[in-house]
């Protein structure tokens, strides 16, 4: 996963080879392999990491998932390079 930015326990960014499957998900779900260089598919820089425990933020109707949070949450596979 090339991550973008973060902060407070949770990073933004998206799954590499795929830009269209972004968003947040906790860091601690995550390993850092190390900075984006000379591949920032975002421009921005950031970082990569590697998906260590699939994240998913759940779904509308779920009781403990807020909507509009898991909208903006990035569903991640063990193994995944954000």
């Amino acid at each position: 996963v090339e991550v973008i930015g973060g902060a407070a326990g949770w990073l933004f960014g998206h799954v590499v080879g795929d830009p269209s499957r972004a968003g947040y998900f906790p860091e601690s779900r995550a390993t850092a392999l190390g900075p984006c260089v000379g591949h920032s598919a975002s421009g921005q820089g950031g970082a990569f990491v590697r998906v260590r425990q699939q994240f998913s933020p759940g779904g509308p109707g779920d009781a403990d998932e807020e909507v509009s949070f898991s909208d903006s949450c990035l569903a991640l596979a063990e193994g995944d390079v954000v």
